[in-house]
């Protein structure tokens, strides 16, 4: 099974993770904040999370789809 993401799906899932991270570490992102232009520490670094999960699902994917 192989799943690409497009450009716009992208950068959702990577503002989703990123409001869910923060939740996680009892931190409130506010509403107009653009996460991915955040200068934020914190935000940015869930941000670089969210993509590194984000690539490693993927990752996951393409291996599973080789093994099909």
């Amino acid at each position: 099974m192989k799943s690409e993401l497009g450009f716009l799906e992208r950068q959702t899932l990577i503002e989703q993770l990123t409001h869910r991270f923060a939740s996680l570490n009892g931190y409130k992102i506010e509403p107009d904040v653009q996460i991915l232009d955040a200068n934020n520490p914190r935000i940015k670094m869930w941000v670089a999370m969210a993509k590194v999960a984000i690539e490693e699902v993927e990752k996951q994917y393409e291996a599973d789809a080789d093994e099909e």
